[in-house]
């Protein structure tokens, strides 16, 4: 049964642990003396992830401030062709 090969309370582990399994991929040696697990892929991704999430809101809201600029220009450039 898959359930008694999952790590408890160790969930970088058990993800690593099921993406080999579902990739059909060697699973990591087990080492009984381990207390915390070195930096996984998992994490590195998660980390790598937060940093994309994070660029990806500056420049949604750098994209905001530039149509917004934009929308005023074109209002200041209505007015200044109605005074033409």
């Amino acid at each position: 049964m898959l359930r008694a090969c999952v790590p408890q309370f160790k969930p970088e582990a058990a993800y690593e642990l099921l993406r080999a399994w579902i990739a059909d991929e060697p699973w990591g040696a087990y080492d009984a003396e381990c207390e915390a697990p070195p930096a996984t892929a998992a994490a590195r991704r998660t980390r790598s992830g937060d940093a994309d999430a994070d660029a990806r809101a500056k420049k949604r809201a750098e994209l905001a401030q530039l149509e917004a600029d934009i929308a005023k220009l074109e209002a200041q450039a209505v007015r200044v062709r109605a005074e033409l």
